[in-house]
């Protein structure tokens, strides 16, 4: 990968970044309820997701809202074909039948425009996805969530991106396990990853500064 110069170019694999899986999962559920709720609302506060697994939680949010808007428009319509019945109920009587009827129809109407909202969103997600597969050569500035003072992009947690799109890794080679150590921490400790440190932010989480601070296995 570095040609066996790690010294002088950069590990761009990334490592897939240092979120930690809850972190992950997190943005995963949200973005999923999120967007199930906009689609029910009408596409009202739409979230805009980044990351691949918000990505991913948009697509089921707008999938589940799509069944459950099917789901009321079958609800509904049942509930219109036995309101005559309904009104033949002695305890329901005629004023029952008008609320079932009432209750039915905005059941079709909500689900109707839900499932259309969803549709058209599920395939945008599938273009967006589309598109985000493809290669087309080095990420530039203006398309990056972020820029460094010298033009390079960057993502949204400040760390440079590589042309691949892939965090870049900053690579620092200590002789020993113990330099190496030293050498992450910045005061608030380390996180030992495998044949590296990483500097350890006051919230106990990787600092996401993209540098590996390695030492021979």
């Amino acid at each position: 990968m570095v040609a066996d110069d790690p010294e002088s170019f950069a590990d761009l694999d990334g490592h897939a970044g240092d979120d930690d899986i809850g972190d992950i999962i997190g943005r995963f559920v949200a973005n999923a309820i999120t967007t199930w709720v906009s689609d029910n609302a009408f596409g009202y506060m739409r979230p805009n997701p980044t990351t691949a697994e918000g990505k991913l939680g948009q697509s089921i949010g707008d999938f589940a809202a799509q069944q459950t808007g099917m789901g009321e428009q079958a609800a509904g319509t049942a509930g219109l074909l036995t309101a005559p019945e309904t009104a033949e109920v002695p305890e329901m009587g005629t004023e029952g039948a008008v609320v079932q009827a009432a209750v039915s129809e905005a059941l079709v109407a909500h689900g109707r425009v839900t499932t259309v909202i969803a549709t058209a969103n599920l395939v945008k997600d599938a273009a967006q996805t589309a598109s985000s597969t493809k290669t087309e050569g080095p990420v530039k500035a203006k398309d990056a969530p972020g820029v460094t003072a010298g033009g390079q992009a960057t993502n949204k947690h400040g760390q440079k991106l590589a042309p691949s799109g892939r965090p870049q890794v900053n690579n620092v080679t200590k002789n020993t396990r113990e330099r190496a150590n030293n050498a992450a921490n910045k005061g608030s400790g380390t996180i030992e990853d495998e044949g590296h440190f990483h500097t350890r932010r006051g919230t106990g989480k990787k600092k996401r500064d993209g540098t590996h601070y390695n030492y021979p296995e």
